[in-house]
Protein backbone atom coordinates (compact mmCIF):
# COMPACT_ATOMS: atom_id res chain seq x y z
CA UNK A 1 0.00 0.00 0.00
CA UNK A 2 1.06 3.27 -0.62
CA UNK A 3 3.04 4.93 2.54
CA UNK A 4 1.29 6.98 4.33
CA UNK A 5 3.50 7.96 7.49
CA UNK A 6 1.71 10.11 9.98
CA UNK A 7 4.72 12.71 9.90
CA UNK A 8 3.56 16.24 8.83
CA UNK A 9 5.61 17.64 5.83
CA UNK A 10 5.86 20.78 5.50
CA UNK A 11 -7.70 20.34 -7.39
CA UNK A 12 -14.26 18.13 -12.44
CA UNK A 13 -15.67 20.94 -10.02
CA UNK A 14 -16.32 24.04 -7.73
CA UNK A 15 -17.40 26.75 -5.56
CA UNK A 16 -20.18 27.85 -3.69
CA UNK A 17 -20.54 30.72 -1.36
CA UNK A 18 -21.18 29.77 2.26
CA UNK A 19 -24.19 31.83 3.27
CA UNK A 20 -26.25 31.76 -0.18
CA UNK A 21 -25.23 28.56 -1.53
CA UNK A 22 -25.43 30.45 -4.97
CA UNK A 23 -24.36 28.48 -7.91
CA UNK A 24 -24.62 25.08 -6.00
CA UNK A 25 -26.24 21.67 -7.99
CA UNK A 26 -29.34 19.95 -6.81
CA UNK A 27 -29.34 16.51 -7.08
CA UNK A 28 -32.14 13.77 -6.06
CA UNK A 29 -35.11 15.82 -5.74
CA UNK A 30 -33.15 18.82 -4.61
CA UNK A 31 -30.29 17.29 -1.62
CA UNK A 32 -27.78 20.13 -2.11
CA UNK A 33 -24.26 19.11 -3.02
CA UNK A 34 -20.86 21.79 -3.17
CA UNK A 35 -19.46 22.10 -6.33
CA UNK A 36 -21.10 22.92 -9.81
CA UNK A 37 -19.45 22.82 -13.19
CA UNK A 38 -17.72 26.74 -12.99
CA UNK A 39 -13.63 24.74 -12.60
CA UNK A 40 -11.54 23.93 -15.34
CA UNK A 41 -8.33 22.00 -15.25
CA UNK A 42 -6.23 22.10 -18.42
CA UNK A 43 -5.65 19.89 -20.59
CA UNK A 44 -3.85 16.50 -19.96
CA UNK A 45 -0.30 16.04 -21.85
CA UNK A 46 -1.76 13.73 -24.76
CA UNK A 47 1.19 11.43 -24.02
CA UNK A 48 -0.23 10.64 -20.74
CA UNK A 49 2.76 11.81 -19.03
CA UNK A 50 5.29 9.06 -17.74
CA UNK A 51 5.91 7.33 -14.58
CA UNK A 52 3.94 7.54 -11.43
CA UNK A 53 1.86 10.04 -10.08
CA UNK A 54 1.70 11.02 -6.20
CA UNK A 55 -1.33 12.63 -4.31
CA UNK A 56 0.12 15.68 -2.30
CA UNK A 57 -2.62 16.44 0.53
CA UNK A 58 -1.63 20.33 1.65
CA UNK A 59 -2.75 22.43 4.76
CA UNK A 60 -2.63 25.89 3.67
CA UNK A 61 -2.77 28.88 5.79
CA UNK A 62 -3.16 32.33 4.80
CA UNK A 63 -1.68 35.16 6.51
CA UNK A 64 -4.28 35.71 9.09
CA UNK A 65 -5.12 32.20 10.02
CA UNK A 66 -2.81 30.00 12.97
CA UNK A 67 -4.29 26.33 12.70
CA UNK A 68 -2.16 25.44 15.14
CA UNK A 69 -0.45 21.86 15.25
CA UNK A 70 -3.69 20.08 16.99
CA UNK A 71 -5.94 20.83 14.49
CA UNK A 72 -3.51 20.18 11.41
CA UNK A 73 -3.18 16.76 13.11
CA UNK A 74 -6.96 16.30 13.34
CA UNK A 75 -6.80 16.73 9.25
CA UNK A 76 -4.09 14.33 8.98
CA UNK A 77 -5.99 11.92 10.87
CA UNK A 78 -9.43 12.48 8.93
CA UNK A 79 -7.70 12.29 5.89
CA UNK A 80 -6.82 8.62 6.81
CA UNK A 81 -10.23 7.75 6.57
CA UNK A 82 -10.23 9.13 2.93
CA UNK A 83 -7.63 7.40 1.88
CA UNK A 84 -9.47 4.00 3.39
CA UNK A 85 -12.54 4.91 1.36
CA UNK A 86 -10.53 5.07 -1.91
CA UNK A 87 -8.83 1.71 -0.71
CA UNK A 88 -11.93 -0.14 -0.46
CA UNK A 89 -13.17 0.86 -3.20
CA UNK A 90 -9.81 0.31 -5.64
CA UNK A 91 -9.86 -3.30 -4.69
CA UNK A 92 -6.12 -4.60 -4.65
CA UNK A 93 -5.05 -1.37 -6.02
CA UNK A 94 -4.53 2.07 -3.81
CA UNK A 95 -3.82 5.87 -4.66
CA UNK A 96 -0.25 6.54 -3.74
CA UNK A 97 -0.25 9.54 -1.49
CA UNK A 98 2.38 11.72 -0.02
CA UNK A 99 2.57 12.65 3.50
CA UNK A 100 0.70 16.10 4.51
CA UNK A 101 2.46 19.34 4.25
CA UNK A 102 1.98 22.73 5.40
CA UNK A 103 2.27 25.76 3.39
CA UNK A 104 1.98 29.08 4.23
CA UNK A 105 -0.17 31.23 1.74
CA UNK A 106 0.91 34.71 0.58
CA UNK A 107 -2.24 36.73 1.13
CA UNK A 108 -5.66 36.71 3.69
CA UNK A 109 -8.15 34.13 3.95
CA UNK A 110 -11.21 36.51 1.99
CA UNK A 111 -8.60 36.94 -0.73
CA UNK A 112 -8.36 33.02 -1.28
CA UNK A 113 -12.54 32.34 -0.60
CA UNK A 114 -12.51 35.05 -3.22
CA UNK A 115 -14.69 37.72 -1.55
CA UNK A 116 -12.95 41.08 -2.98
CA UNK A 117 -13.93 39.46 -6.83
CA UNK A 118 -10.48 39.02 -7.90
CA UNK A 119 -8.37 35.88 -8.04
CA UNK A 120 -9.12 33.44 -5.79
CA UNK A 121 -7.25 29.90 -4.26
CA UNK A 122 -8.09 28.25 -7.76
CA UNK A 123 -6.22 30.66 -9.63
CA UNK A 124 -3.77 31.61 -6.80
CA UNK A 125 -2.75 28.26 -5.66
CA UNK A 126 -1.42 26.71 -7.77
CA UNK A 127 1.76 29.16 -8.11
CA UNK A 128 2.32 29.09 -4.60
CA UNK A 129 2.04 25.66 -4.20
CA UNK A 130 5.14 25.33 -6.38
CA UNK A 131 6.88 27.98 -5.07
CA UNK A 132 7.06 26.17 -1.62
CA UNK A 133 6.91 22.61 -2.46
CA UNK A 134 8.57 22.69 -5.93
CA UNK A 135 5.55 21.57 -7.99
CA UNK A 136 2.45 23.29 -9.24
CA UNK A 137 -0.88 20.68 -9.34
CA UNK A 138 -1.31 21.11 -13.17
CA UNK A 139 2.48 19.73 -13.35
CA UNK A 140 2.44 16.28 -14.80
CA UNK A 141 1.94 13.51 -12.41
CA UNK A 142 0.93 15.90 -9.43
CA UNK A 143 -2.50 16.07 -7.84
CA UNK A 144 -3.00 18.15 -4.85
CA UNK A 145 -5.83 18.13 -2.30
CA UNK A 146 -5.38 21.37 -0.15
CA UNK A 147 -7.26 21.86 2.63
CA UNK A 148 -7.45 25.50 3.44
CA UNK A 149 -7.81 27.52 6.70
CA UNK A 150 -10.29 29.89 6.67
CA UNK A 151 -11.59 28.55 3.65
CA UNK A 152 -14.84 27.69 5.31
CA UNK A 153 -17.20 26.22 2.44
CA UNK A 154 -15.32 26.39 -0.55
CA UNK A 155 -15.03 23.19 -2.34
CA UNK A 156 -14.04 22.32 -6.16
CA UNK A 157 -11.81 20.23 -8.16
CA UNK A 158 -10.58 19.34 -11.13
CA UNK A 159 -8.57 16.85 -13.03
CA UNK A 160 -7.22 16.07 -16.49
CA UNK A 161 -5.84 12.65 -16.05
CA UNK A 162 -1.89 13.57 -15.52
CA UNK A 163 -2.70 16.49 -13.13
CA UNK A 164 -5.54 17.37 -10.70
CA UNK A 165 -5.87 19.89 -7.82
CA UNK A 166 -8.73 19.70 -5.25
CA UNK A 167 -9.11 22.07 -2.68
CA UNK A 168 -11.65 22.10 0.56
CA UNK A 169 -11.84 24.44 3.80
CA UNK A 170 -11.47 22.74 7.00
CA UNK A 171 -13.47 24.62 9.53
CA UNK A 172 -16.27 22.07 9.16
CA UNK A 173 -13.73 19.43 10.66
CA UNK A 174 -11.66 21.48 12.80
CA UNK A 175 -13.45 23.91 14.31
CA UNK A 176 -17.38 23.46 13.24
CA UNK A 177 -18.43 26.79 15.40
CA UNK A 178 -17.23 29.30 12.90
CA UNK A 179 -19.42 27.33 10.33
CA UNK A 180 -22.00 27.04 12.83
CA UNK A 181 -25.59 26.74 10.71
CA UNK A 182 -24.20 25.69 7.37
CA UNK A 183 -26.18 22.15 6.60
CA UNK A 184 -22.42 20.51 5.35
CA UNK A 185 -20.66 22.40 8.55
CA UNK A 186 -19.57 19.11 10.27
CA UNK A 187 -16.73 16.96 11.10
CA UNK A 188 -18.47 13.73 8.84
CA UNK A 189 -19.30 15.91 5.83
CA UNK A 190 -16.44 17.20 5.99
CA UNK A 191 -15.00 13.38 4.79
CA UNK A 192 -17.35 12.78 1.70
CA UNK A 193 -16.73 16.65 0.60
CA UNK A 194 -13.05 15.30 0.74
CA UNK A 195 -13.70 12.43 -0.79
CA UNK A 196 -15.81 13.82 -3.70
CA UNK A 197 -13.52 16.78 -4.43
CA UNK A 198 -10.74 14.75 -4.31
CA UNK A 199 -12.97 12.49 -6.99
CA UNK A 200 -13.02 15.21 -9.55
CA UNK A 201 -9.17 15.74 -9.11
CA UNK A 202 -9.30 12.00 -10.28
CA UNK A 203 -10.98 13.05 -13.24
CA UNK A 204 -14.63 11.76 -12.10
CA UNK A 205 -17.68 13.79 -13.22
CA UNK A 206 -21.14 14.17 -11.49
CA UNK A 207 -23.15 10.86 -11.72
CA UNK A 208 -25.79 9.08 -9.69
CA UNK A 209 -26.75 7.22 -6.64
CA UNK A 210 -25.27 5.65 -4.66
CA UNK A 211 -21.97 7.07 -6.24
CA UNK A 212 -20.10 9.59 -4.09
CA UNK A 213 -19.94 11.49 -7.15
CA UNK A 214 -23.80 12.23 -7.09
CA UNK A 215 -23.78 13.40 -2.66
CA UNK A 216 -21.18 12.95 -0.24
CA UNK A 217 -23.40 13.94 2.60
CA UNK A 218 -23.29 10.03 3.72
CA UNK A 219 -19.97 9.15 2.54
CA UNK A 220 -19.48 5.88 4.71
CA UNK A 221 -22.71 4.31 2.24
CA UNK A 222 -21.25 6.06 -0.97
CA UNK A 223 -19.08 3.91 -3.31
CA UNK A 224 -17.66 4.36 -6.99
CA UNK A 225 -19.61 2.86 -9.55
CA UNK A 226 -18.17 0.12 -11.90
CA UNK A 227 -21.14 0.15 -14.54
CA UNK A 228 -20.69 0.79 -18.75
CA UNK A 229 -22.26 4.19 -17.94
CA UNK A 230 -20.21 5.14 -15.32
CA UNK A 231 -16.42 3.31 -15.16
CA UNK A 232 -16.07 5.08 -11.93
CA UNK A 233 -14.20 2.50 -10.23
CA UNK A 234 -12.55 1.67 -13.73
CA UNK A 235 -11.28 5.02 -14.50
CA UNK A 236 -9.26 5.73 -11.05
CA UNK A 237 -7.55 2.34 -11.41
CA UNK A 238 -6.12 3.39 -14.56
CA UNK A 239 -4.61 6.82 -13.50
CA UNK A 240 -1.01 6.93 -12.66
CA UNK A 241 -2.42 8.38 -9.01
CA UNK A 242 -2.44 4.30 -8.20
CA UNK A 243 -0.27 1.82 -7.62
CA UNK A 244 -0.95 -2.30 -6.89
CA UNK A 245 -1.41 -3.36 -3.38
CA UNK A 246 1.74 -5.21 -1.86
CA UNK A 247 1.36 -8.83 -1.43
CA UNK A 248 0.64 -8.43 2.72
CA UNK A 249 -2.74 -6.59 1.94
CA UNK A 250 -0.76 -3.08 1.70
CA UNK A 251 -0.11 -2.96 5.71
CA UNK A 252 2.01 -0.24 6.41
CA UNK A 253 5.73 -1.88 6.72
CA UNK A 254 6.57 -2.52 10.47
CA UNK A 255 9.93 -3.00 11.99
CA UNK A 256 10.79 -6.51 11.48
CA UNK A 257 11.75 -9.23 14.35
CA UNK A 258 15.28 -9.40 15.68
CA UNK A 259 17.38 -11.89 13.66
CA UNK A 260 17.90 -15.18 15.65
CA UNK A 261 21.90 -15.25 17.28
CA UNK A 262 23.46 -16.77 14.59
CA UNK A 263 21.79 -15.31 11.87
CA UNK A 264 23.92 -11.80 10.28
CA UNK A 265 21.11 -8.68 10.38
CA UNK A 266 19.33 -7.80 7.26
CA UNK A 267 20.82 -5.62 5.02
CA UNK A 268 19.64 -1.81 5.17
CA UNK A 269 18.34 0.03 2.33
CA UNK A 270 20.99 0.95 -0.13
CA UNK A 271 19.70 4.63 0.16
CA UNK A 272 20.08 4.79 3.63
CA UNK A 273 22.70 3.51 5.32
CA UNK A 274 22.06 2.51 9.03
CA UNK A 275 18.33 4.60 8.68
CA UNK A 276 15.43 2.40 8.55
CA UNK A 277 11.51 3.37 8.27
CA UNK A 278 11.24 3.56 12.14
CA UNK A 279 13.76 6.28 11.77
CA UNK A 280 15.42 8.24 14.76
CA UNK A 281 14.96 11.84 16.21
CA UNK A 282 18.05 14.45 15.64
CA UNK A 283 16.52 16.89 17.92
CA UNK A 284 13.01 18.27 16.56
CA UNK A 285 14.04 16.71 12.84
CA UNK A 286 12.91 13.41 11.89
CA UNK A 287 14.70 11.18 9.69
CA UNK A 288 13.30 8.05 8.20
CA UNK A 289 13.62 5.75 5.15
CA UNK A 290 11.17 5.14 2.22
CA UNK A 291 11.40 3.44 -0.49
CA UNK A 292 15.38 3.73 -0.25
CA UNK A 293 15.42 7.34 -0.47
CA UNK A 294 16.59 9.40 3.00
CA UNK A 295 13.88 11.62 4.33
CA UNK A 296 13.66 14.24 7.20
CA UNK A 297 10.96 16.53 8.46
CA UNK A 298 11.13 19.33 10.87
CA UNK A 299 8.70 18.47 13.74
CA UNK A 300 9.51 21.67 15.51
CA UNK A 301 8.72 23.86 12.07
CA UNK A 302 4.86 22.58 12.73
CA UNK A 303 5.03 23.03 16.50
CA UNK A 304 5.59 19.51 17.40
CA UNK A 305 8.27 17.28 18.96
CA UNK A 306 10.55 14.02 17.73
CA UNK A 307 9.57 10.95 19.68
CA UNK A 308 8.40 7.14 19.39
CA UNK A 309 5.23 6.66 18.43
CA UNK A 310 4.45 2.89 18.52
CA UNK A 311 6.34 0.22 17.22
CA UNK A 312 4.30 0.33 13.46
CA UNK A 313 5.14 3.56 12.72
CA UNK A 314 8.43 4.10 14.67
CA UNK A 315 9.55 7.52 15.36
CA UNK A 316 7.38 10.12 14.52
CA UNK A 317 6.47 13.93 14.92
CA UNK A 318 4.20 13.97 18.13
Amino acid sequence: MATRRGAIEGWVLALCTTATMAGCDELDAGRPVLDDDGLRAPAGDPRQGSGEGVITPVVFVPTDEDPGAERIAAVDAALADVWSWYDVQLGDRHLVVAPLQVVHGQRDAATYRGDRGGPDIWALGPDELRAALGASPWDNGHLVLLVGAGLSGWAGGAGNGVAGFSVLGMESLTDPARCEGNWWCTPEFWRGTAIHELGHGLTLPHSVDPSIMAFHGDWSHRALLDEPDYPEVATVRALPFTAPDTDDGGAMPTEPDPPPPDEPPSQEPSGCGEVDYAGRCDDATLVWCEDEVLRSYDCGAVGMTCGWQDDVVGNNCL
